[in-house]
């Protein structure tokens, strides 16, 4: 799924109407499905894996849609640097996310451990002399 999803985005894409806003037409149209095909399926082992996946799907599909908005003069040149800006920032994002669901993740394994090392602990007061001790369960 993944190897064709970017030899379509590369390959594919380069040959197909070369600089025209086709091509960004095209590109969107495979960015969107590959959205949807992500969501739908899952295709990773932890949620986490698939939400940076998503993540960075949309963030392929901003992308495309920002260069056909200043490639194919859809937006005024007054609002460009704006959505050069927020280009950046859609970009970011995926990293963002990434090291969230990362902190994220490190916290649980750190709980998980403290919560190992905390083993109940059982009185024992058969010694005939009263004493308690305590034995690990």
């Amino acid at each position: 799924m993944e190897t064709l999803r970017r030899i379509l985005l590369t390959a594919v894409i380069s040959v197909c109407a070369t600089g025209t806003n086709e091509q960004a037409v095209i590109s969107l149209l495979i960015a969107l499905f590959y959205i949807k095909l992500y969501g739908s399926f899952a295709p990773y082992d932890r949620i986490d894996d698939d939400i940076l996946a998503e993540t960075g799907q949309f963030q392929i599909f901003f992308t495309f849609l920002f260069v056909l908005l200043m490639q194919g003069d859809l937006i005024r040149r007054s609002l460009r640097e704006g959505l050069g800006v927020f280009m950046i920032i859609v970009n970011f994002a995926v990293f963002a996310v990434a090291s969230f669901l990362e902190l994220k993740s490190a916290r649980e394994e750190h709980l998980e451990e403290n919560e190992l090392w905390k083993k109940p602990v059982q009185k024992d007061r058969s010694d005939g002399k009263g004493s308690a001790r305590i034995h690990p369960v």
